[in-house]
């Protein structure tokens, strides 16, 4: 078990040089990397509904899908098998790529075991054989299903954002990367804060 106030005591203290950073890092806290309860075909179903589009709108159609699957009494590759989410809001193009996961899944293609022994790279290089699997998607999946803390989402619109800012404010374009590693991925954490 990682000890977080480690954590964030480790990147305050290299964020010093960077003071706008060294602010934010302390005033959002101590952040603790979750992992989710959901399984894999859930989680990566979840992320394929919240690309590109509002987390309140993302929370809205999960939250369909979740109750739908309570009144049918069936999980969501029985949903997705019989057609039951075509009309809570997921294009079509979405579902077809939430099905091509699940019947990977279900067909024994795509192991949930073999994944967890895989290396970054590996890793990768397996899921996005997937359609609707890209590398924002692959990182969300190392960062809060794999837990990996060493993550750095670079493609994400909210860590752009904030890397604009902060290298804004430093007046230096900061090499994330390689003065915040091993804690990538609570850095990301720190950064979704700051955009909330």
């Amino acid at each position: 078990m990682e000890d977080f106030k480690e954590i964030h005591s480790f990147l305050i203290k290299r964020s010093d040089p960077f003071p706008y950073l060294n602010k934010l890092i302390k005033k959002n806290g101590v952040q603790i990397q979750k992992k989710t309860d959901l399984d894999l075909l859930s989680f990566v179903c979840k992320t394929i509904v919240s690309q590109q589009i509002s987390n309140k709108a993302a929370m809205n159609i999960w939250s369909k899908i979740v109750e739908l699957s309570q009144k049918e009494t069936l999980n969501l590759g029985e949903l997705l098998v019989k057609n039951k989410l075509c009309n809570i809001g997921i294009s079509k193009q979405k579902l077809s790529y939430m099905k091509e996961f699940s019947s990977a899944i279900s067909e024994g293609n795509l192991d949930e075991a073999e994944l967890l022994t895989f290396d970054s790279h590996s890793l990768k290089k397996k899921l996005l054989l997937f359609r609707g699997v890209g590398e924002w998607t692959v990182n969300m999946i190392e960062i809060f299903y794999l837990m990996d803390f060493n993550i750095w989402p670079e493609k994400d619109f909210a860590i752009q954002k904030m890397i604009r800012i902060v290298n804004s404010k430093t007046k230096a374009s900061v090499k994330y990367s390689k003065v915040f590693s091993p804690y990538l991925s609570i850095l990301a954490l720190h950064f979704w804060r700051a955009c909330d």
